[in-house]
């Protein structure tokens, strides 16, 4: 009588590092792996939920997708393991959801240190609900959100809200539709200047007013250490802000919301390639402000 083969076990730790690094690499598996054995859906579960992609304009296959379709279920899921969401989550990203649903995603997840929030822009003013959890995005780090959004979640820029408290990173997409808009800019130049801890700016797809708000910005913030200008027409750009050291210059991108989910997947942002850049022209290695000019500094 032949003999049964053993079955070969991994030591546990290697077992779970395994699974880890499966879940690590592609989120959207984790579902699944969930299903073989409780012990492996302790360990990738918290992963899960370290990046939650809301409704976004295109769908990233390693992470997966919560859509305006299956978002109600996902939140009764979401409820029904808050403590590990809450504790796990970093990066969020809300595109174009209404503002009940926006509130609802807040008040679970208050912990976020990464937003990328995009409003729908059906309304200049803002749903009363919203205010009182978004302000409540003390651990926010990291936000990325439209002009007119961050206009009217500041009430017009009266006041810096306490989610902006240990804000880091900002980055504000869109712009004024009049140039000529100088109180605007102005209300927007004091907003910024009043950011307690912001030490990193980044303007993409901006109007022409942008330009010289990121010239009095870069003049008048002191504290900022990068700055990085994202446009579709990079040349002849003013003076003010070609001679300054904490100047970048990257080319547009129309799949912004693609990229942000690829960055918080491996943690490679733009802002690692623009931080380098800059200690290039602090060290007198470069002289101008583009990086995607030179073959091996492709943003």
């Amino acid at each position: 009588m032949s003999e049964r083969p053993s079955v070969f076990k991994f030591p546990p730790e290697l077992e779970r590092a395994i699974f880890l690094l499966v879940a690590e690499e592609r989120p959207a598996s984790i579902p699944t792996l969930m299903l073989v054995a409780v012990r492996v859906k302790e360990w990738v579960q918290p992963v899960l939920y370290r990046t939650l992609v809301f409704n976004p304009e295109e769908a990233v296959p390693a992470l997966p997708s919560i859509t305006k379709s299956n978002l109600d279920s996902f939140i009764q899921t979401l409820e029904k393991n808050l403590t590990i969401a809450q504790r796990s989550v970093r990066n969020v990203i809300i595109s174009q959801l209404d503002d009940l649903q926006v509130t609802k995603l807040l008040t679970l997840l208050p912990t976020v240190k990464n937003l990328y929030l995009m409003l729908t822009g059906d309304s200049d003013e803002l749903d009363e609900g919203l205010e009182a959890p978004f302000n409540a995005l003390t651990n926010l780090t990291r936000l990325y959100c439209g002009a007119q959004d961050l206009i009217v979640l500041t009430q017009n820029f009266e006041y810096v809200v306490p989610a902006f408290s240990r804000l880091t990173h900002l980055t504000v997409c869109g712009g004024w539709d009049d140039e000529e808009d100088v109180e605007g800019i102005q209300e927007g130049l004091d907003f910024f200047k009043a950011l307690p801890q912001v030490t990193h700016l980044c303007f993409t797809g901006g109007m022409v007013c942008f330009e010289q708000l990121a010239v009095w910005v870069l003049e008048q913030c002191a504290g900022l250490q990068t700055f990085v200008f994202s446009t579709e027409e990079p040349d002849h750009l003013l003076d003010g802000l070609m001679k300054d050291e904490r100047f970048v210059v990257i080319e547009f991108s129309q799949d912004e919301d693609a990229d942000w989910q690829r960055w918080a997947l491996t943690g490679q942002d733009f802002w690692i390639e623009a931080d380098e850049w800059v200690k290039r022209r602090k060290a007198g290695e470069v002289e101008h402000p583009y990086p995607f000019r030179e073959d091996a500094w492709m943003l």
